[in-house]
C-alpha cells in the first residue's frame, strides 16, 4: 500500500508514502508515476474523505479545502485510469471511496455538514460508466459511528462480492443502497411549463449522448434557444466520408485513415477530438451564433 499525503495534513505518513506539494495535474501525475516506477502498476485506489462540519451557518467555511481534495481526486482518476483498466481485464481491481455526510448519501437533511462531497458520488457513478473492467463504489457512512464499525464497514464494501453496486449507504439504521423505481412516461401529454420559445439556455458539454439528445427533443417540442459551450471548433466542414456513417466504431477507423494519410501518423486524442466535433457538426440542425473566447 502507498499512501498519498495532501498538502497540508497535519500527521503525514513517512512510510511507503509520497507528499504532494499541491493539486495541480502536474504534481499529481508525477505522484502517480513515481509509485508507478517504486512499486508497479497500480491495482486499486481508496480515497477516504474528511468529515467537514460548518459553524454559525458559514457554509462555505470549508469549501476551498474540500475543492482542493476533490480536484486532487480527479486528477488521480485521470493518471491512474490506463492501469486499472489494464489490470481490470484480468483482475479485480477497485476505485473506492468513502465520504461521511450522514449516511444517508446526504439526504439526511443534517443542519451543519458540507454537502461538497456529494461530488465525489458523482465521479464514482461516471467512472463506473467509462471503466467497465473497474469495480467502482462509493460509500456514504454516518460520523458518530465508532471507529471499528467504520473501519469493519468499508473493508466490506470494498471486498463485496456483489460488484453491480455502485452507492452505498451506512448509519444506524443499517445498510442502504438504491434502486431504480420505472415510471411511464406516456406520449402526447400536455406539458405545463412556463418555457417558451424565448426562453435560452446554456448547455455546457455533451456533443453527444444524454446532454445532445436533450437539447434537440426541447428544441422540437418548445423552440426555444440555446447557447452551447463547447472546446471543439465548428470552423469546418463535414467530410465526404463521414456524411453518411453514424456509428462511432465505422467513424473512428474513417478518421484514423484520414488523419494517417494527411499527416503519416495519428494520435488518440486527435481522434476523439474529430470525433466530437464531428458529431457536434452533425446534430446542429438550425443556424448557429459561433463566439471564441
Amino acid at each position: 500500500m502507498v499512501v498519498l499525503n495532501l498538502k497540508g495534513i497535519k500527521h503525514p505518513l513517512t512510510e511507503n508514502a509520497i507528499s504532494l506539494e499541491d493539486s495541480s495535474d502536474l504534481e499529481i501525475g508525477n505522484a502517480i508515476r513515481k509509485v508507478q516506477e517504486k512499486y508497479g502498476k497500480i491495482g486499486s485506489f481508496i480515497h477516504l474523505h474528511p468529515h467537514f462540519e460548518f459553524e454559525k451557518g458559514n457554509f462555505s467555511q470549508h469549501f476551498f479545502i474540500e475543492r482542493e481534495i476533490i480536484k486532487t481526486l480527479f486528477f488521480v482518476s485521470k493518471h491512474i485510469q490506463s492501469d486499472l483498466n489494464e489490470l481490470g481485464k484480468d483482475h479485480r481491481v477497485n476505485f473506492f471511496c468513502c465520504t461521511r455526510l450522514d449516511g444517508h448519501l446526504g439526504k439526511a437533511k443534517r443542519g451543519n455538514t458540507s454537502i461538497v462531497a456529494s461530488g465525489i458520488s458523482g465521479l464514482v457513478k461516471c467512472l463506473n460508466l467509462e471503466w467497465s473492467p473497474v469495480f467502482c463504489r462509493v460509500v456514504d457512512i454516518q460520523p458518530e459511528l465508532s471507529t471499528s464499525q467504520i473501519t469493519n464497514q468499508i473493508m466490506a464494501e470494498y471486498q463485496d462480492a456483489n460488484v453491480s453496486l455502485v452507492e452505498v449507504a451506512y448509519s444506524l439504521e443499517g445498510r442502504k443502497t438504491t434502486i431504480t423505481i420505472p415510471s411511464e412516461v406516456l406520449e402526447n401529454q400536455t406539458i405545463t411549463t412556463t418555457v417558451n420559445k424565448n426562453s435560452v439556455f446554456l448547455v455546457s458539454g455533451g456533443a453527444k449522448g444524454v446532454t445532445a439528445n436533450c437539447v434537440i427533443e426541447m428544441a422540437k417540442t418548445f423552440k426555444c434557444k440555446f447557447i452551447l459551450l463547447g472546446r471543439s471548433s465548428l470552423d469546418f466542414n463535414i467530410p465526404e466520408y463521414a456524411k453518411k456513417e453514424s456509428n462511432e466504431v465505422a467513424l473512428k477507423r474513417l478518421i484514423m485513415d484520414d488523419l494517417k494519410e494527411k499527416n503519416g501518423k495519428v494520435s488518440l486524442q486527435e481522434v476523439k477530438s474529430s470525433l466530437t466535433t464531428l458529431y457536434l457538426k452533425k446534430r446542429l440542425k438550425a443556424p448557429y451564433l459561433q463566439f471564441k473566447i
